[in-house]
């Protein structure tokens, strides 16, 4: 179980690095961990595409984007195809166990429900935001490990304990490279 928490440590931290520094929305930010963090196959510039449209709550009163991006990883690691793919009446219940964990911890799945108290104050939103995006790449990183255990063994630890700094990033952008891709 020690190894199982600080694996869910580092991937909110992770997640919530990409989010602040790198300037990626919740959504994208979620994706692109679990992807990079469990190798889960897609490019880093996929992932952050994948993600782009639940950003803000799909652009206003939809699903929040850090539950949309918890839906869209676990998919990709649990969904039919994949290798780990549990069936379709489990699959629903574990999309299922999501949504409702999230709704349990957040008080609702819709952005403008959870976003409204900060209307008139930014830097409220921003940090509800963090708060929300860590949310749900907790929880999906906890449901993916539950099922897949082995994950725990081949997940890129070098990846996930990484802090990238804001100078780091302008950096890289000046080198003209995506700023959230693996270093090689």
């Amino acid at each position: 179980m020690e190894k199982r928490e600080t694996i869910v440590r580092l991937l909110r931290a992770r997640t919530l690095n990409l989010y602040k520094v790198h300037g990626l929305c919740c959504s994208e930010s979620v994706i692109l961990v679990m992807n990079q963090g469990f190798g889960g196959g897609l490019a880093p510039e996929v992932a952050v595409r994948l993600g782009s449209g639940f950003c803000g709550g799909m652009g206003g009163d939809g699903v929040c984007g850090g539950l949309g991006g918890a839906m869209v990883a676990l998919g990709l690691f649990l969904g039919p195809g994949s290798d780990a793919f549990p069936g379709k009446r489990k699959f629903r219940r574990l999309s299922r166990r999501l949504h409702d964990e999230f709704i349990a911890r957040a008080g609702s799945s819709i952005c403008g429900k959870l976003v409204q108290p900060f209307v008139a104050d930014r830097r409220g939103r921003a940090e509800n935001c963090v708060g929300l995006t860590g949310i749900g790449a907790e929880l999906v990183c906890r449901i993916v490990l539950d099922v897949c255990p082995g994950l725990m063994d081949s997940c890129d630890f070098d990846f996930l304990s990484g802090q990238d700094g804001r100078l780091a990033v302008v950096r890289q952008r000046l080198m003209g490279r995506k700023s959230y891709a693996p270093h090689t």
